[in-house]
């Protein structure tokens, strides 16, 4: 007779003694793995979801990754950090001139100002780069904007009603 340390009861109510366990029974081995998923049915329901979903995930990489990209550039700036130029040679080679306001005179004639407004420059080249207009349009819609901001119409009239105007 057996001793009756050495006896084990599985699941399904089978007698196993120690004699007949396999001395490999491992968790890392892959008879557990397959003891584990067999015996627990909800295991098995988890690694078959996880394995599609990865099989999903994969299949769809390309457009998942083009998606995440559009949302990205969407989301954050087109550059973290922009050096704006500091001189009128500068602001030239940064767009920042036309024959409408032509920065060349101020460059030949030694200027010895620093440039354009860093703040008024920085905005006008975040519209010029949002927009993809010209830079007379960008200086344009800045300028709107910024008497706008103040209570002035696009016509240079004062938009508050109260105004009185004379001819």
């Amino acid at each position: 007779m057996e001793s009756i340390n050495n006896i084990f009861h599985r699941r399904d109510n089978s007698v196993v003694t120690i004699d007949d366990q396999p001395t490999t029974a491992h968790p890392t081995t892959p008879q557990y793995v397959y003891d584990l998923l067999v015996d627990n049915p909800i295991m098995l329901g988890w690694l078959l979801l996880l394995t599609a979903l990865c099989l999903v995930l994969y299949l769809t990489r390309n457009r998942l990754l083009s998606a995440m990209n559009r949302i990205a550039h969407s989301i954050l700036p087109g550059h973290l950090y922009e050096r704006l130029p500091n001189t009128f040679q500068g602001d030239i080679e940064a767009g920042l001139s036309s024959s409408n306001f032509d920065l060349t005179g101020n460059m030949f004639d030694g200027d010895s100002r620093a440039g354009l407004d860093d703040e008024s420059k920085a905005e006008v080249l975040r519209i010029m780069k949002r927009e993809r207009c010209t830079f007379d349009e960008a200086r344009r819609k800045h300028v709107v904007d910024k008497l706008a901001k103040n209570g002035i119409g696009p016509d240079g009239r004062p938009l508050d009603p109260r105004a009185v105007f004379f001819s």
